[in-house]
């Protein structure tokens, strides 16, 4: 729902996000659309591809659309970095404005196709760790728990030689096909010698990072015999209610929510904050190394977290998990635009690249 609130002079912070449980958007701005999906640019070729195959309003089936997208613009010389499925429509990001549109197809297996520039889609150049500041009382919540959960505070230490420090948040603790069990939490929020500690340096060492998951920016740390994790979220305070035990990865097996549906994140930088649950997306992972056999493609997601949320998505949170009302675990923030079209929005990886490493979500209690 958008509200067009031309008379009057608000704060984001005061505004509501959802309505009736309906997701809303204020603006004072005649036009403005608000968070809507990216059809600003059709193609009209006439060139559709696969028409006997449909691809249309069915999530189960938009890797397999992904890959065919994939190979047709391969095929024809195109360079695209990333294709975002909205159900009935697909989103395709070309690296290049200079890209002859008269070749690119107009739908591909009953999904309408659109297009973006990648240089509009408002990417960091780099994602970064929180630089260690004098913390606002309560904010960031920089308390040592004897418990660590999702979304507590972790630093690296503190640089060898200029003495900085780098904070960063914790994942959720996984397993893998042979049981050993990990914290996972950003690669680049622990930059130096691989050792962990929480809440800061001046804290307890906590574990070691062991590897850092190719291309995913997600590091596993495990974790000292005497420290403790559980995969139970501290209690709601954007809608209040019990803890949630985080129960499983968002698999396709497992999908019951659909686009529209309330999501959250917790990190110890921002606290808890609601989302609403977007669109899956696949991403070619920038390469410098010429060694590489090919591309490489990573499942991520866009995800709608509220009409000024990206004021709040601040460094540190990457890593980050996204969950559902049943616990299920979409995600891990990877990134929040700060400008263009998806201002508001946040990027993270699906957790679909760890089910498909052989992890699992930890449902015990405790270590």
């Amino acid at each position: 729902m958008v509200f067009n609130l031309s008379t009057c002079i608000f704060s984001t912070e005061t505004l509501p996000k959802r309505i009736a449980g309906l997701p809303c958007y204020f603006t004072t701005t005649e036009g403005d659309l608000g968070p809507s999906s990216p059809i600003n640019r059709p193609n009209f070729t006439h060139i559709r591809l696969l028409r006997n195959l449909n691809c249309s309003d069915d999530e189960s089936k938009a890797e397999e659309l992904f890959q065919l997208t994939k190979t047709h613009f391969i095929n024809i010389g195109v360079a695209i970095t990333e294709i975002q499925y909205w159900g009935r429509f697909i989103v395709i990001v070309i690296e290049s404005r200079h890209t002859d549109m008269s070749h690119l197809p107009q739908s591909i297996a009953r999904c309408n196709c659109f297009y973006l520039y990648d240089d509009k889609m408002g990417r960091p150049l780099n994602c970064s760790a929180l630089r260690q500041l004098d913390p606002a009382p309560g904010y960031p919540d920089n308390s040592k728990y004897d418990t660590l959960r999702p979304g507590v505070m972790l630093s690296s230490g503190k640089h060898f030689t200029e003495g900085r420090e780098l904070l960063t948040s914790s994942g959720v603790q996984v397993q893998d096909r042979n049981g050993y069990r990990y914290m996972t939490c950003a690669a680049h929020g622990l930059p130096y010698d691989g050792r962990v500690f929480h809440p800061s340096s001046s804290g307890q060492e906590i574990g070691t990072l062991i590897t850092e998951i190719t291309h995913i920016d997600i590091a596993l740390v495990q974790l000292n015999t005497q420290i403790a994790f559980t995969n139970e979220i501290f209690q709601n305070t954007v809608t209040p209610g019990p803890p949630i035990q985080l129960q499983c990865f968002n698999t396709q097996e497992v999908i019951r929510d659909k686009s529209g549906d309330e999501i959250y994140i917790k990190s110890p930088f921002t606290g808890y904050i609601e989302g609403t649950r977007g669109v899956l997306s696949t991403c070619r992972v920038p390469s410098d190394d010429l060694c590489e056999p090919e591309q490489w493609w990573i499942q991520t997601r866009w995800d709608y977290m509220g009409q000024g949320s990206s004021n709040s998505l601040a460094d540190g949170i990457c890593g980050s998990a996204i969950w559902n009302n049943e616990g299920n675990v979409l995600g891990f923030f990877r990134y929040a635009p700060k400008s263009r079209h998806f201002l508001d929005w946040c990027m993270s990886i699906s957790s679909h690249e760890l089910v498909k490493r052989g992890f699992s979500i930890v449902t015990d209690a405790h270590r």
